[in-house]
């Protein structure tokens, strides 16, 4: 028997018109999303760049969008920028970054670019979670992992890592390996241990 046979299609709204995406996307990922507990989740894509944010001068955000298959909407958000940040050249820039899903549904992010021109990008620390459960409460779905009632630890990497590999591993903690270092573009070949905690209510 065959194999069913896919194709490509441009999403168009409702008068035909080619829906415009908002950023060019590099990274994406599938999540759940319920409306309640007791729906059956409803996929979505949420998708980022990076390499460009929105303004050097308000710190840098970085634009992700939450795209519903469902109704072809897209929302954006912003990714918060990391407290204390004091290198104007180390942003929360998400780009190149290690990201999955974890068990509760959230979408972790670790590592990424911190580019300093002239020079070569290096790696981020940072982590930040997508926690889709604040949609209909706060409607801002990221933070950062530094937060007081945060739901992961540690809450910095103890390694930049610009291009990681995230794997979680079956007692549900994350293994962080590989990257570009923080200090220099040369491999980082320490891995660590993220140990995220689950809401699996």
């Amino acid at each position: 028997m065959a194999a069913p046979q896919g194709e490509w299609e441009i999403i168009k709204d409702e008068n035909e018109i080619p829906i415009d995406s908002l950023v060019t996307a590099i990274h994406a990922v599938l999540i759940p999303v319920t409306e309640n507990e007791n729906d059956h989740p409803v996929g979505k894509v949420l998708y980022w760049h990076g390499r460009y944010i929105t303004n050097y001068d308000d710190g840098g955000k970085i634009g992700t969008c939450l795209y519903e298959p469902e109704t072809n909407n897209i929302i954006q958000y912003t990714v918060p920028v990391w407290p204390d940040i004091t290198d104007p050249y180390d942003p929360s820039k998400i780009f190149c970054s290690g990201h999955l899903t974890l068990a509760d549904g959230r979408v972790l992010t670790s590592g990424g670019e911190r580019n300093i021109p002239p020079l070569a990008s290096r790696g981020l620390k940072y982590s930040f979670i997508f926690d889709q459960g604040e949609l209909g409460i706060t409607n801002r779905p990221w933070r950062n992992t530094r937060l007081q009632d945060s739901p992961f630890t540690p809450t910095i990497m103890n390694r930049g890592r610009w291009y990681p590999q995230l794997t979680r591993i079956q007692n549900g903690k994350v293994v962080a390996v590989s990257g570009y270092k923080y200090e220099s573009q040369e491999v980082e070949t320490r891995p660590e241990i993220l140990i995220p905690q689950m809401n699996l209510g």
